[in-house]
């Protein structure tokens, strides 16, 4: 299918930006970062017998959710091509199950987050219901609740119809791979509560040996690299006043959550640095979309593939 109209699809993304409360700068993307990604993508797709996997990359704050939202949209009005998003934030363990893990090998293991902390079975098994789908075939996609700190009942799941023609997988790990062996702690946290390096190692192996199975199965990389780590604890600061204003209106849902402070946040950011740090270097030259996300959140697209056909 060709492309749809120009203004319609202008007109479309604008309408799904406002539906998301973005500033008015990201209509501009629409032209300079969303549609030459979205030509590219569909022109794999559709010479793909499968679903095309799109690994999307970076670290919390930086709007990878909003951004495969927005891409996903385009793709389906501009291109006709029907994108699943699959967060590997929804892969976590549920909570007994990362207890578990803080009880035989270390207490920072209960936290969610790191490499170790998400169930890569059931990320390969979601993959290959998707590349299997036939067109009235329903397949689940898992949800995490932050709120609860858990995995959300299978009621709370959301349900994909048919096969899709790309999946966009994202999350703040997204392709990585173990960096350098552990030597010492990498900030304050890691020095008071994993001074010997036991979790940091721990999660270490469990990207190194888990995660290639999922990672794999990627077919291209795109990557959002964050302006700095200051820009990620604002990021996540903002998401904490979002949860705490969705706490007025579900207090029964919120009841058990601890909503953090701003020095509880630094404090969990924190578990994310090392490897935080050591992907802002290492991915890039990996990654097949390079998307630089500036401090007050605007983006530039970097690096893409060259497309034979002209841009719209």
């Amino acid at each position: 299918m060709p492309p749809a109209d120009h203004k319609c699809l202008a007109d479309a993304f604008a309408a799904d930006r406002r539906g998301l409360g973005l500033p008015n700068p990201v209509v501009d993307e629409l032209e300079t970062v969303y549609l030459p990604i979205a030509r590219w993508i569909h022109s794999l797709a559709r010479v793909a017998e499968r679903p095309v996997i799109l690994g999307v990359n970076g670290a919390q704050g930086v709007g990878k959710t909003t951004f495969c939202a927005l891409l996903g949209g385009l793709l389906k009005r501009g291109f006709d091509c029907a994108a699943a998003t699959l967060s590997l934030d929804d892969l976590y363990l549920s909570r007994d199950e990362r207890s578990k893990f803080a009880e035989a090998v270390h207490p920072l293991c209960a936290v969610r987050g790191v490499p170790g902390t998400h169930d890569v079975e059931l990320g390969l098994t979601v993959f290959d219901a998707l590349t299997g789908a036939a067109p009235e075939t329903e397949t689940l996609l898992p949800r995490f609740d932050k709120m609860t700190d858990d995995r959300a009942s299978i009621d709370g799941f959301a349900r994909w119809m048919g096969r899709p023609d790309v999946v966009l997988f994202e999350g703040w790990c997204v392709g990585a791979r173990a960096g350098p062996s552990w030597e010492e702690p990498f900030n304050a946290r890691e020095a008071r509560d994993d001074p010997q390096g036991v979790w940091s190692r721990w999660s270490a192996e469990k990207l190194a040996t888990d995660y290639p199975a999922l990672f794999s199965r990627i077919d291209a990389l795109l990557m959002i690299q964050m302006p700095s780590m200051d820009f990620v604890l604002e990021s996540r600061c903002r998401q904490e006043r979002e949860l705490r204003a969705r706490a007025q209106v579900e207090p029964a849902r919120t009841k058990e959550r601890r909503l953090m402070s701003r020095e509880d946040l630094g404090e969990f950011v924190a578990l994310f640095e090392r490897l935080t740090v050591f992907m802002s270097t290492d991915l890039p030259p990996r990654a097949d979309v390079l998307i630089g996300c500036s401090e007050d959140h605007v983006y530039r697209l970097l690096r893409s593939p060259t497309l034979a056909e002209p841009l719209l």
